[in-house]
């Protein structure tokens, strides 16, 4: 079914029918994007247990944002009571997910409007603490524990004895080793996938992800959450040795140049992507992988030249190279790009950038 199409069946369904929700529930299972959230929006009040169930167990799922309608899902679909009452263990991986989405926030309501929230996740972690360890369960782990030893701060929802108390439940659980056990599987899998989980968790647990993402970054040259945990934790030494490594695996002299308005999205610009992720990190060590800042500032895509002149507003002018002030100027001058002509008068002009 076409996703652009649900919203109008949405709307014939609820005024067609008295009680729309078990077609509306059967309309979301046919979409994933878009549609789905639509239909979601209109089973918030549901009081079908079919509905209700549906939301829970993984009708939260779609191609946009769990974000989008987690709260509906925790609320609707009765979070709270179903840590208490199911006894299977796979409504934990749900609120995991959903209580994970509740406290990333998004752009519908949050941790912050969830009344229950601080009891699910009391539930949640009593109940986590006698399960059996997953990567996936670690990573939801990962995330709660940074949400409420930072972004929890701010929740009104949540007394500073209520926090403290789950701050002390999360430490608790995540001190079993258990949970490095799964991390170290992740790492070591031959699965992508698995790998960029416990890539993206691994220090939290001990464990260092370096060695790992150096080993597949010959195997998956174009993939960016490689590049970006490399970078991520790179030294000014490490910083030259990687770029070095970027110019035999991208390379950098085989990405499109010429300036344009080229958004550079879809399939033959990953390693543009990866390009990008280096760029963003040379701007904290000023002169360093000047071949790579100069195929930048003559990159296509209009997002890789914003981010080439990001790189000189934190460099000092007295590490420009010689002839960069005349090559911004020509930017101000004649870049296809309104934006990047307004950045590039702004750098020369020494502004604090946006």
């Amino acid at each position: 079914m076409l996703e652009e199409l649900t919203l109008y069946s949405v709307v014939a369904l609820k005024n067609l029918l008295p009680d729309a929700d078990r077609a509306l529930c059967d309309l979301a299972q046919q979409v994933s994007g878009w549609g789905r959230i639509q239909c979601i929006y209109r089973l918030k009040d549901s009081v079908l247990p079919e509905v209700r169930y549906w939301l829970l167990h993984g009708g939260y799922q779609n191609g946009v944002m769990t974000e989008e309608v987690a709260y509906i899902a925790a609320t609707a679909g009765g979070l709270r009571a179903a840590l208490d009452t199911e006894p299977d263990d796979e409504i934990l991986d749900h609120a995991g997910a959903l209580l994970v989405a509740l406290a990333c926030g998004g752009p519908a309501e949050d941790m912050t409007s969830y009344s229950d929230g601080g009891a699910a996740l009391a539930a949640y972690l009593t109940r986590i603490a006698a399960a059996a360890a997953s990567l996936e369960r670690a990573g939801h782990l990962y995330t709660l524990d940074r949400y409420l030893h930072g972004w929890a701060d701010g929740n009104p929802l949540l007394s500073a004895a209520a926090l403290q108390q789950l701050r002390s439940q999360i430490e608790q659980v995540l001190a079993e080793p258990r949970w490095q056990g799964q991390v170290q599987a992740g790492l070591a899998s031959d699965d992508l996938r698995e790998v960029r989980k416990g890539l993206a968790i691994a220090r939290r647990f001990g464990l260092d992800p370096i060695p790992v993402a150096r080993a597949w970054i010959t195997r998956e040259p174009h993939d960016g959450y490689l590049w970006q945990t490399l970078v991520n934790a790179a030294s000014h030494d490490e910083m030259a040795t990687l770029i070095q490594l970027a110019e035999t695996l991208l390379p950098f002299t085989a990405l499109p140049t010429g300036p344009a308005r080229d958004l550079g999205i879809g399939a033959g610009f990953e390693a543009n992507h990866c390009f990008e992720l280096i760029l963003q990190r040379l701007k904290d060590f000023p002169g360093l992988g000047w071949p790579a800042v100069a195929i930048g500032l003559d990159a296509r895509v209009t997002r890789t030249r914003h981010m080439t002149l990001r790189v000189f507003a934190e460099w000092p002018r007295d590490t420009w190279p010689e002839g960069t002030a005349e090559t911004i100027q020509a930017m101000a001058w004649r870049d296809p790009d309104n934006g990047v002509k307004k950045r590039a008068r702004a750098i020369l002009e020494g502004k604090k950038l946006e």
